[in-house]
């Protein structure tokens, strides 16, 4: 069956949506207005947000966690910080929030985590690089910049 987003109608989450954003001057520009050049203009969201990466490998994957493992992947998504490739694992923190009181749990769930290749532990206690292929806050290119393959071009160069 096929959606027609006509006959969908509007999605009732949207009358009371409210969304912040910055507005920012961006190179180049747009046109001529009145014999004045019109800059490029972009907005940001104001939410800080998380991508996460998909793709039907990675899916089976993340659905296939335990529902601990998969917790505490989702803990991370949310405190991952800008541009940082790594997370610190504050467990008590973790535990408190999640009504979790065995520590085992935990242990099991960062373990599992590790044998997938969401995360690996680095040389600080406590502290996790996470894979950037599976979620990133920020911009993988500029990031990853010695990392990038073109595969397509769009568009004039």
């Amino acid at each position: 069956m096929e959606i027609d987003p006509i006959k969908l109608g509007v999605n009732p989450f949207s009358h009371s949506l409210d969304l912040k954003a910055s507005q920012f001057k961006g190179d180049g520009y747009v046109g001529v207005a009145g014999g004045i050049q019109l800059p490029k203009r972009y907005k940001k969201d104001q939410i800080p947000h998380t991508k996460i990466f998909h793709s039907a490998e990675l899916r089976k994957v993340t659905l296939g966690l335990s529902d601990r493992a998969l917790r505490i992947y989702m803990w991370f998504v949310f405190h991952a910080e800008p541009d940082k490739d790594y997370i610190k694992f504050n467990q008590s923190a973790y535990m408190n929030e999640n009504g979790i009181s065995s520590i085992n749990t935990v242990k099991d769930g960062v373990k599992e985590l590790i044998r997938y290749q969401f995360i690996e532990k680095s040389n600080m206690k406590g502290v996790y690089w996470f894979n950037p292929l599976y979620f990133f806050r920020g911009d993988r290119l500029k990031k990853y910049s010695k990392k990038v393959q073109i595969i397509n071009t769009v568009g004039d160069i």
